[in-house]
C-alpha cells in the first residue's frame, strides 16, 4: 500500500509541476515549429539525414510552444517541444529586442517532465 501511495503522490506532484511550468511558459498546443526550425548541431545527430527526417516530421507534428517576454532583459523566449521517436525535443530561443541576437538552448529527454523543466530553467533561471 505504501508504494501505491508514494507513486500516486509523486504522479500528483509531477502533474502539478507540469501544469505550473506550462502556464509560466505560456505553452499551448501547436503544430510543427512555430518560431524556427530546431537548431542543427552535428554533435546531436548521427547524420544530417537523420536531422532532416526529424525536421520533415516536426514540420507537421503536434507540438507545444509558447512565448515569454522578459521586460527587464528586453528579450523574448520562444519554447517548442516535439515528441519524436520516443524522445521529447525541446528548444528555447532567446531573442533580444535590441541587438538582434538569438541564442538557442536545446536538448532531448526521455520524458515530458524533464523537457519542460529544462525549458523552465532556461527561461527563468538565467
Amino acid at each position: 500500500m505504501t508504494e501505491n501511495t508514494i507513486s500516486s503522490l509523486q504522479q500528483h506532484l509531477e502533474n502539478g509541476d507540469i501544469s505550473s511550468c506550462e502556464t509560466s511558459l505560456n505553452l499551448k498546443a501547436t503544430v510543427g515549429f512555430p518560431y524556427s526550425k530546431y537548431y542543427y548541431s552535428s554533435f546531436d545527430w548521427d547524420s544530417k539525414l537523420e536531422y532532416d527526417s526529424f525536421i520533415n516530421y516536426g514540420s507537421t507534428a503536434s507540438s507545444v510552444s509558447g512565448r515569454y517576454y522578459n521586460k527587464y532583459e528586453e528579450s523574448s523566449y520562444e519554447t517548442t517541444i516535439i515528441l519524436y521517436k520516443g524522445k521529447y525535443y525541446v528548444q528555447v530561443e532567446k531573442d533580444w529586442q535590441y541587438g538582434g541576437n538569438t541564442d538557442y538552448q536545446y536538448d532531448s529527454f526521455p520524458d515530458y517532465l524533464s523537457a519542460i523543466k529544462f525549458a523552465y530553467g532556461v527561461v527563468f533561471n538565467n
